[in-house]
């Protein structure tokens, strides 16, 4: 079991490396002063604000210009990434300002597992040997794709996501910070049929749903709980392996309340006004 500071640790990076905000769910998008690449790296960011969401212990940066709607995802939890491997980040956005899910891009991401990125070594502090060659044969098998759902135009397609067919998406890591980056067109036209269709200054709602399990997972883990609490000396179900055991009542309800919450993962909306373009100072000539 890891001890109570590595538990500590991710929480500490995040205050560290990210810019908090409350947990609102309105935020303003930000008018970048240069052009955003989508390379899985924050640096673009430096000056755009970031909303810290602690009880998902995910942090997003919201930004748009004329052309797109830019969204910068971070965390340092490797279960995020595993669960995100498996089954993708899928992000719904509704230009008409209201929570339809009526338009989606699902990313899962190729994990670049090489020596000169920091997640090998976040995986050997964090994660079991097993669970480090299941993600990485799951990656192998996987291409790197983003899912577009369009229900106006009745489309489920897969795109790649380098923005040739209009939304891009990067993965990248440093320092045992994951990084998620999308661009998704505001304007469909002849090159770009998948886009938001919003305009700057308008009001969007933009939801995220990611980490969640499967019924696999669930099973290993109710198996590994049950270990434990027979390594524990088969303390009653409501101790939830604390010494002295004699929990509260219904223990293992909530136990189950809370894998039923993993296989359903974690869902965020967010209210987003997209920033008009800051109008331009008159320079006279002396």
């Amino acid at each position: 079991m890891p001890s109570k500071a590595r538990n500590l640790l991710p929480v500490l990076l995040v205050s560290l490396v990210f810019n908090t905000g409350c947990n609102s769910d309105k935020i303003q998008s930000s008018w970048p002063e240069n052009p955003i690449q989508i390379d899985g790296q924050a640096a673009d960011w430096n000056n755009l604000p970031k909303h810290y969401f602690e009880d998902a212990g995910v942090s997003l940066g919201v930004s748009n210009d004329a052309d797109n709607a830019y969204l910068l995802f971070r965390f340092t939890n490797p279960k995020w990434l595993m669960s995100i491997a498996r089954r993708g980040i899928t992000i719904w956005l509704d230009g008409t300002g209201k929570k339809k899910k009526n338009f989606s891009i699902t990313y899962a991401g190729k994990i670049p597992f090489d020596s000169t990125t920091a997640l090998t070594s976040t995986f050997r502090t964090n994660l079991s040997e097993e669970q480090q060659q299941r993600l990485m044969t799951l990656q192998a098998q996987m291409i790197d794709q983003i899912i577009v759902f369009d229900a106006a135009e009745g489309i489920e397609r897969s795109i790649p996501p380098d923005g040739m067919h209009g939304p891009s998406a990067s993965l990248g890591s440093a320092d045992g910070v994951f990084t998620y980056e999308f661009a998704i067109p505001l304007h469909k036209n002849d090159t770009t049929p998948f886009a938001i269709s919003a305009e700057p200054g308008k009001k969007i709602y933009i939801g995220l749903e990611f980490g969640q399990m499967d019924e696999e997972e669930i099973q290993r883990m109710r198996a590994q709980m049950k270990e434990r609490m027979d390594r524990g000396g088969g303390r009653p179900s409501g101790s939830m392996g604390r010494p002295g055991g004699g929990g509260r009542p219904g223990g293992g309800d909530d136990r189950e309340a809370r894998l039923k919450k993993m296989m359903e993962g974690e869902k965020i909306w967010i209210k987003t006004y997209l920033a008009s373009q800051p109008k331009q100072e008159n320079n006279p000539k002396r």
